[in-house]
């Protein structure tokens, strides 16, 4: 159910993004007959689209242990099979560019699809160092975390891990196993590397 969400919010969007360059193709050829039609068309595509985003968020907010791939997780030991997901409330959504303040540092949000599809990642910029909270996306020697659920995409790592391609990361610092305190950067390399090779980059999860 989770994946045919993801599968229709997309195609949902792509028909909102393209419905309207048709409206103007046909607008320039004087057929004015289809415009109404096309453009309730793009409007109902494009808030189905942010509505199966929306249900897919919920399962996180209500705890689906089925939905968010939990009791596929158990069952191959990642957690102890009494593990319980406790669901919290969203105090705020955030999206690409977005920057969360907390004290007196400021993180930019970066959307990072691919480990899960909603994944993000935040990076703090200082004056002296960069650094990347990067969750699931990239981790010590370029690996990432490839697994078996319905909503991880290797093509998504790969586009995620591009958007850091220029970034000039010192520090990253991911959601498990080893912090790198310098020359992150040279990590995020090594796994776009073998991406631009066709190959997927080493799991940490085998």
């Amino acid at each position: 159910m989770i994946s045919l969400l993801n599968i229709g919010s997309l195609i949902l969007g792509l028909i909102a993004w393209i419905l309207p360059f048709v409206n103007i193709m046909l607008y320039k050829k004087q057929d004015h007959r289809k415009w109404v039609g096309l453009s309730i068309m793009s409007i109902g595509a494009c808030a189905f689209s942010l509505y199966f985003q929306i249900v897919y968020g919920n399962y996180l907010v209500k705890g689906d242990e089925e939905a968010i791939s939990l009791s596929m997780a158990k069952k191959a030991a990642f957690y102890p099979m009494d593990y319980f997901y406790e669901p919290v409330s969203v105090d705020r959504i955030v999206k690409e560019g977005d920057i969360v303040t907390i004290g007196n540092h400021t993180l930019e949000v970066v959307e990072t699809p691919g480990h899960s599809k909603d994944h993000i990642s935040f990076i703090m910029d200082t004056p002296e160092r960069s650094y990347l909270f990067g969750g699931d996306l990239i981790f010590y020697e370029g690996k990432v975390a490839t697994q078996f659920i319905p909503d991880c995409n290797v093509f998504e790592i790969g586009t995620s891990l591009r958007k850091l391609e220029e970034r000039k990361i010192d520090v990253l610092l991911p959601g498990h196993e080893t912090f790198v305190l310098n020359h992150a950067q040279d990590h995020i390399k090594r796994a776009i590397e073998s991406i631009e090779r066709m190959v997927i980059p080493q799991s940490i999860i085998y």
